[in-house]
């Protein structure tokens, strides 16, 4: 049996939230899925040992309160064609036809080959911070983080809450660049 909604939201991250949420206070039937359990993406994950209100939690509290918002999560698409998708959840599949779909597949992280960057250990700042919330075990082990952009200062943080001795974050780009950068924060 084919299940049907009026708008498809696959991705619960801040901009599938965001999507699924404009759509629900319209009046439209509304499904919203994601591979995780949790709603948050890769900028709000949630961390397993240190839960806590994230934005994320507040606004999918918010959502799933809707008669008309349906989660779907640790789910996944596996097929799809011209308004129908095949899901995957908990080993079942389920069709699923809708009139709108919103790809709010999400952040991913750039990182760019250097030497030694295929060693054990060697992870992006994205995907150091993602195993750590993870759970993966970091307290007492050194870290240096390097590369470029905001989100080495957030895997530092994370790195740190979680016990890692945060030896030295390196910033690539240049400082005036940086400043250019902070300067212009104040408007998001």
């Amino acid at each position: 049996m084919t299940e049907v909604c009026d708008v498809l939201v696959i991705g619960a991250g801040p901009a599938g939230l965001a999507a699924a949420r404009a759509a629900a206070t319209h009046g439209v039937d509304v499904v919203l899925v994601d591979m995780q359990a949790r709603a948050g993406g890769q900028v709000w994950r949630q961390d397993v040992r240190r839960p806590e209100a994230s934005p994320a939690r507040k606004k999918f509290q918010a959502l799933q309160a809707r008669a008309n918002l349906r989660w779907l999560g640790q789910a996944q698409v596996v097929a799809a064609s011209p308004g129908q998708v095949l899901i995957e959840e908990a080993g079942l599949a389920r069709e699923l036809s809708y009139r709108a779909l919103v790809l709010a597949t999400g952040a991913r992280e750039l990182l760019l080959p250097f030497p030694g960057w295929t060693l054990p250990g060697v992870t992006g700042a994205g995907g150091l911070q993602a195993l750590v919330k993870q759970g993966w075990p970091i307290a007492a082990q050194r870290v240096l983080i390097a590369g470029s952009g905001p989100l080495l200062l957030a895997a530092a943080a994370t790195a740190r809450a979680h016990g890692a001795k945060v030896v030295g974050i390196h910033e690539q780009a240049p400082a005036a660049e940086l400043a250019r950068f902070a300067a212009r924060l104040w408007r998001w």
